[in-house]
């Protein structure tokens, strides 16, 4: 289970708080960003799933699906969300 950094949490509570304010531009933004600092935290891969699940881009759902796996492959909704963006996509 990978511990992230205060810096990390702030970031993550920021792009919280864009995401309950509907503000996916820069939700998204920061949580790619966090991504690519600590790529083996689940949370941002899940919050940017679920962003993309909504905005039904299925190819993105599919990528951060994927991730969301391999961290935790005993999430079930994440295999589910999987099947839904590979289907989608064709």
């Amino acid at each position: 289970m990978y511990l992230p950094t205060d810096r990390q949490r702030s970031l993550l509570e920021q792009a919280d708080c864009y995401q309950q304010a509907h503000d996916d531009y820069h939700s998204v933004k920061l949580y790619r960003l966090l991504v690519k600092q600590a790529p083996e935290w689940l949370l941002p891969h899940q919050r940017l799933a679920t962003i993309y699940k909504k905005r039904r881009e299925w190819k993105a759902v599919v990528h951060y699906n994927k991730k969301a796996v391999v961290i935790d492959p005993a999430a079930q909704h994440h295999w589910w969300d999987l099947g839904i963006g590979t289907y989608a996509i064709g």
